[in-house]
């Protein structure tokens, strides 16, 4: 399961006008852009040690580029994380407690070159360790103070 960040940014009617312009777009686009990859850049730091320690990199290898796409009169942002990794979102969001039951005879575990078979294992929860959703609140805002700032700056013409 992955987790996408999707940023969508639409104008207002008189914004609009504007937009088609080509300027209003350019500047907004500009700084999305460059929050976009600020964002990816604060989510692969937290998936090479500032949130989690990277054992694989497999996770971190599943965060793809930013993009940004126009639909009609909106511009959209997207990013994502996890899409081949299926332990993504319970690295992120923590799990509660659960079991890992055998679908055979028993599972088979070595702990200090001791063999172990257990029919069942209670797992305990583990805790939440958000590499993604923290990225994002942390810059949110940023993203509201510098799309602001573009749109004054599209609407001066700047």
């Amino acid at each position: 399961m992955s987790k996408s960040f999707d940023v969508v940014f639409k104008p207002s009617p008189e914004q609009a006008l504007l937009w088609n312009e080509g300027r209003f777009f350019a500047a907004v686009e500009r700084r999305l852009g460059s929050l976009m990859t600020r964002l990816r850049e604060k989510i692969s730091s937290n998936l090479h040690g500032g949130v989690l320690e990277s054992r694989t990199g497999r996770l971190a290898g599943s965060l793809s580029e930013p993009t940004l796409e126009r639909e009609g009169d909106a511009l959209i942002g997207d990013l994502e994380v996890g899409g081949n990794v299926p332990y993504a979102v319970a690295l992120e969001r923590g799990t509660g407690p659960y079991e890992i039951i055998a679908a055979k005879k028993a599972l088979r575990f070595v702990v200090a070159d001791k063999a172990y078979f257990r029919k069942l294992i209670e797992r305990k929860a583990t805790l939440e360790r958000s590499y993604f959703l923290s990225a994002i609140d942390g810059m949110e805002r940023e993203f509201l103070e510098e799309l602001t700032s573009a749109v004054g700056e599209g609407l001066s013409g700047e």
